[in-house]
């Protein structure tokens, strides 16, 4: 792995300078022909103007000090259209236009590797006769040859320091690819407190999958150890109604209690354990996201009304009384939700306040921003403060109370995923030592038609 990073760095370096190199070289070249040509005509100008062309002494200086690679003045036969000397290599008279010969005026380009400018001029043979003649001016350019030498020598050095650069940073890389695998690998294979150890010198990429896979390992282990106690807790709440059907059984066997009421007691530890199982069922579901919902349009009045009759049969002849204003006052909006499921909220609601009520529940509903809230509120201890943050999230005792009989203790836990996947929510209003209020708010099907 750390070779193939490496030669995958090196093979995009050594691509992207060649490109970037030849690029810059044909760059380079167009600009400095270009430059030459311009300040040959400049200067050829310039000679024509000031200088005495007569004097070969002037042109050696001249073409000295200006670098320059030729510097002639040619007569110029006007009748024949034809130079009379001889023309700095490699320039051949046919490059030249013959309007230069004819009307005077200039002319510079690139032949070959060599700017060249020439430009008309009157040379002077004496004081009184002048004969037509071009000066030629050249400068030679470097051939591409030596430039695509050099930049391929500059190219050569640049591979070698990539080379190592990328031999380095692969190392690194691959140091750091192997602590990250040797990690998730642990966690794959049930190693939940495997961490990744943090080191300052990662770059801000590497230091996000590092916290990303210390994360995931935290979640990991905290789901394992929630799993755990979550079969703990199954393997309790499933023994005690099996206990109690197994003693049960054996006393009538035995003839040690009459047998109606044996039955009796068997018949109710049986509906517990069915309940039990119906809610881990749900409570499955739920986990995958399988559960099925089947969403039709109810009133809030059936649904609480439902709610409060399967309450009412477990608290008659109890001394908990039940109060609601569901037919005084309360209002009557339509839902879209399922009402099976939301009478299974309320009732696991109703039910958990019936536990813990000392003489009375209280139901009372409102219609708040678009929702119909539903609050059932008890006389109860309240909520004690160890398990108020675990209260929808942990299966909690389940336990008899007051000499009432408890429930599966995933009752809340289910009520709140289940409120959740309707839209809806739930959440405890306020405890005390005085009781507890319990808030479930609804999104109502259409608010356009109702108010407060």
């Amino acid at each position: 792995m750390r070779r193939r990073f490496a030669l995958a760095m090196s093979s995009v370096l050594i691509v992207a300078l060649f490109i970037a190199g030849i690029g810059v070289a044909l760059t380079f070249r167009s600009q400095v022909q270009s430059q030459s040509v311009h300040e040959l005509g400049v200067e050829a100008e310039a000679l024509a103007s000031h200088i005495d062309v007569t004097r070969g002494a002037v042109l050696k200086v001249i073409k000295t000090a200006a670098s320059l690679s030729g510097a002639v003045v040619i007569p110029v036969n006007l009748n024949s259209v034809s130079l009379r000397g001889q023309l700095p290599a490699p320039l051949v008279p046919d490059i030249f236009n013959k309007a230069l010969f004819l009307n005077g005026g200039g002319q510079a380009g690139i032949y070959q590797n060599v700017a060249y400018a020439a430009i008309f001029v009157d040379q002077h043979v004496n004081q009184f006769v002048t004969r037509p003649s071009i000066l030629v001016i050249t400068r030679s350019i470097p051939p591409l040859g030596k430039s695509i030498s050099f930049l391929l020598i500059v190219i050569a050095a640049a591979i070698v320091v990539g080379l190592i650069v990328a031999a380095i940073l692969s190392a690194r890389f691959a140091r750091y690819l192997r602590i990250f695998v040797g990690a998730t690998q642990r966690i794959s294979e049930g190693d939940f407190n495997a961490r990744v150890e943090s080191r300052l010198d990662q770059i801000a990429e590497f230091q996000d999958l590092e916290r990303a896979i210390n994360s995931m390992a935290i979640r990991l282990e905290e789901a394992q150890e929630s799993q755990n106690q979550f079969l703990i807790s199954i393997s309790h709440d499933l023994k005690t109604p099996l206990t109690s059907i197994s003693g049960y059984a054996e006393a009538i066997i035995d003839g040690a209690i009459d047998p109606a009421s044996g039955a009796q007691r068997i018949e109710g530890a049986s509906q517990r354990l069915s309940r039990l199982i119906q809610d881990l069922l749900d409570l499955a579901k739920l986990r995958a996201n399988t559960f099925s919902l089947s969403i039709r349009r109810v009133t809030s009045t059936e649904i609480i009304e439902a709610a409060l009759a399967h309450i009412g049969q477990r608290i008659a002849g109890s001394e908990v009384r039940l109060f609601s204003d569901i037919h005084n006052g309360s209002l009557d909006v339509p839902l879209e939700i399922d009402p099976d499921r939301l009478i299974q909220v309320l009732t696991n609601i109703l039910n958990n306040a019936y536990k813990f009520a000392r003489t009375s529940i209280a139901v009372s509903s409102s219609l708040v921003d678009s929702h119909i809230q539903i609050r059932v509120r008890d006389d109860g201890p309240g909520i004690p403060t160890s398990i108020r943050d675990k209260l929808f999230n942990e299966p909690i005792d389940s336990g008899d109370h007051r000499g009432r009989e408890g429930g599966s203790g995933y009752g809340l836990l289910i009520s709140e995923r289940l409120s959740r996947s309707m839209g809806a929510s739930l959440k405890v209003e306020e405890t005390s030592p005085k009781g507890t209020s319990v808030l479930i708010s609804i999104p109502i099907a259409s608010a356009s038609h109702y108010s407060l």
